[in-house]
């Protein structure tokens, strides 16, 4: 330790307080005042954040879609491209008074006791573009608001009921390099699709009753400034020089030399230099192997698509006691490395979110801390919380989630048993002032009402087409305000006819009017 600190912390009596006080009466606060300054900027985000994220309203949406569907890759590709139209830059009130924040959504697989359902949860006033985009691809697809089904298990850990493990999937490289997508799995000759989504589903088809497996990825969309940043990976990958990074000092010294140069430009004037790559850059990107210059297309390729900042998670529940990691968590870990290429990018299991990773010091406790974590930033689908979130483009996040074809067969994915089908436009309507319709009143059938039915190795359904404990969200029976002004009114009964009393017959005999001819 040098002499000068020693004979500082002497003449200061050695009290580390007494020393941090001489620190801040020398000159220190010059040092620690912009570092508390930052520390409250940074907490006072983090605060009106949260409280506008908690003033939201949120729903859940439960798809299903027909059993023979003949869309591709690209219509799911489609329908995240559309969610990504949400993406706004907030002014400087709406970001540093307000808290506004982008909307974000939860694109979710879940298995309750083997049965499978696909969820969206989004903001209420995003809803119908949600289901706009779905609709538009797939017109026979089924969504309906459930209520949330994460309510039904517990947040704490340890409890008397469940346990729990989890993880959060990162990514082994940048976010610069994508991981395999959809284009890898189809066959260049055949066109024949490897759907890696089947494996995903399989091993979630198989869990016990009591048992739940989640799968969430958590979508916030991206502006364009990440591919600036991003393309300096791709310059590094190509061997192009890397260019150094000028600072404000640099540029402020920039404006004297420029002039200085255009003065002598004018004095000795030269021809000027060819435009295009140098021949260092050439010889770069001439040295690249083949599997280096796909590497780089595939990189391009990313860059040229829409982003999304991405969270993926993966929970295993169960009851008490009864929790068995390898043979469940084992298949979802194999069906998630298909995603994987070891020259591109890969998911690994993230160190600081997943449930086994402490193993000294208070692990118990540690353990029980990391599983209500993980489950609280699950349940509020966050997309600070854990892992650091990474880029991913709309062709990886329809890779990894996307309904099942038809190819897939699963045996308890819900989709649809049939497809739906509009009345004519033509039809006349009841309470039209130009169709009189006469409707024979029927007495309706008393309703059945059957006790249920125990089913050994499964839970009933609480709603056809959902998992067990999933129930769809009541609407309100009282139309609203909105409704009630907009309702149709039928126009008032036409006043009735003048009815012709029947005349007299005459003395002459004569027939009456209304009396049929031959």
């Amino acid at each position: 330790m040098p002499q000068f600190i020693i004979d500082f912390i002497a003449e200061s009596g050695g009290n580390p307080f007494q020393v941090f006080i001489v620190i801040l009466q020398n000159g220190g606060l010059v040092i620690f005042f912009p570092l508390l300054v930052w520390m409250c900027w940074k907490g006072w985000h983090i605060w009106i954040q949260e409280k506008y994220i908690h003033k939201k309203k949120y729903v859940l949406l439960a798809i299903d879609v027909p059993k023979l569907t003949e869309q591709n890759m690209k219509a799911i590709e489609q329908i995240i491209t559309a969610m990504h139209g949400v993406h706004f830059s907030p002014n400087k009130k709406e970001a540093h008074w307000i808290g506004v924040v982008q909307d974000r959504f939860s694109l979710e697989i879940v298995s309750i006791d083997g049965y499978i359902q696909y969820f969206v949860r989004c903001d209420n006033y995003n809803a119908e573009l949600v289901k706009g985009a779905i609709f538009a691809q797939y017109p026979d697809a089924e969504i309906i608001e459930v209520e949330d089904y994460v309510t039904n298990v517990p947040t704490k850990f340890p409890n008397e009921t469940h346990d729990m493990w989890g993880c959060e999937f990162i990514l082994a490289k940048t976010g610069a390099f994508p991981i395999k997508t959809y284009e890898h799995f189809e066959h260049s000759l055949s066109g024949v699709f490897a759907d890696p989504v089947a494996a995903i589903l399989e091993a979630m088809s198989r869990i016990y009753p009591g048992e739940h497996v989640w799968l969430q990825i958590v979508i916030t969309p991206e502006g364009h400034h990440w591919q600036e940043h991003a393309q300096h990976d791709v310059d590094k990958v190509a061997g192009k020089p890397e260019h150094a990074t000028r600072n404000i000092l640099d540029r402020i010294l920039d404006a004297p030399l420029a002039i200085v140069g255009a003065i002598l430009d004018q004095i000795f004037p030269n021809e000027a230099a060819p435009q295009g790559p140098t021949q260092e850059e050439k010889s770069n990107f001439m040295a690249l192997t083949t599997g280096e210059k796909i590497v780089v297309e595939e990189m391009q390729k990313k860059l040229a698509r829409l982003v999304f900042e991405t969270k993926f998670r993966f929970i295993y529940l169960g009851p008490k006691g009864q929790l068995n990691v390898y043979r469940v968590g084992g298949p979802i870990f194999g069906a998630v490395k298909q995603f994987n290429a070891m020259d591109l990018n890969s998911f690994t299991v993230g160190g600081l979110s997943v449930t086994s990773g402490p193993t000294y010091y208070m692990v118990q406790r540690r353990l029980n801390r990391r599983k209500s974590f993980l489950m609280h930033a699950y349940k509020h689908r966050s997309n600070e919380e854990g892992e650091a979130p990474y880029i991913m483009s709309t062709a990886e996040i329809a890779t990894i989630f996307h309904f099942p074809s038809e190819m897939v067969r699963a045996p308890l994915v819900s989709k649809t048993e049939s497809k739906k089908a509009e009345p004519p436009a033509r039809l006349p309507l009841e309470n039209s002032p130009f169709v009189t319709l006469r409707r024979t009143p029927v007495a309706e059938p008393a309703p059945v009402v059957t006790e249920p039915v125990a089913v050994s190795g499964a839970s009933l359904h609480s709603m056809p087409g959902l998992p067990p404990g999933v129930r769809p969200v009541r609407q309100s029976e009282e139309p609203s305000a909105t409704a009630q002004a907009y309702a149709f009114v039928p126009p008032p009964p036409p006043p009735p006819a003048a009815v012709e009393m029947p005349q007299p017959l005459s003395s002459k005999g004569a027939a009456p009017p209304n009396l049929p001819f031959a």
